[in-house]
């Protein structure tokens, strides 16, 4: 994107599930962890860091797709003597270790996706959105034929039927 001069707004998986109410209601899951970004480590509600001690690369199953960054944070100290390690880690855990995935791009989005002038930016996008969604489910609009001709006919339909939405509306 940056290369042809596009500014996205992609939030990232923790963001996504806040704007529609899903974050896990466990206190100490992987959803309540804050990063800091200067760190680069996850703060606990106990308020202890989980250091990023190592990265993986993993081949994407698809050649034509770039490889997987897997990066993961721990703090085996931390964990040992918090007393709330019983309700953040299994019995069979000795620390909480949280995996990242996702390359220097995705973590600079990331960033960029927390300051308030683009969470308000990509606030909007609902408005835009809410037609496509209502398109798809109500109209079944991608489970038309999928061959040439069939896609043709379902441009021409989905044109149709943004006409007749937009004059609803």
């Amino acid at each position: 994107m940056a290369d042809k001069k596009i500014d996205g707004l992609i939030p990232n998986r923790k963001q996504s599930k806040e704007k529609i109410g899903k974050l896990n209601p466990n206190p100490y899951h992987k959803d309540h962890f804050e990063y800091d970004y200067e760190l680069d480590a996850f703060k606990c509600p106990e308020g202890n860091y989980l250091h990023f001690f190592a990265k993986y690369i993993e081949p994407h199953k698809d050649p034509e797709k770039p490889d997987k960054i897997k990066r993961l944070y721990n703090n085996y100290e931390a964990c040992k003597h918090c007393p709330a390690r019983n309700k953040c880690c299994s019995s069979s855990q000795t620390h909480k270790t949280i995996t990242e995935y996702g390359s220097e791009m995705q973590k600079a989005m990331n960033q960029k996706m927390e300051k308030q002038e683009y969470k308000d930016e990509y606030a909007k996008r609902s408005s835009v959105e809410g037609p496509f969604g209502i398109f798809k489910e109500q109209f079944q609009i991608e489970k038309r034929s999928s061959h040439r001709n069939g896609k043709n006919r379902r441009k021409n339909k989905l044109r149709r039927t943004s006409i007749q939405f937009n004059t609803i509306i």
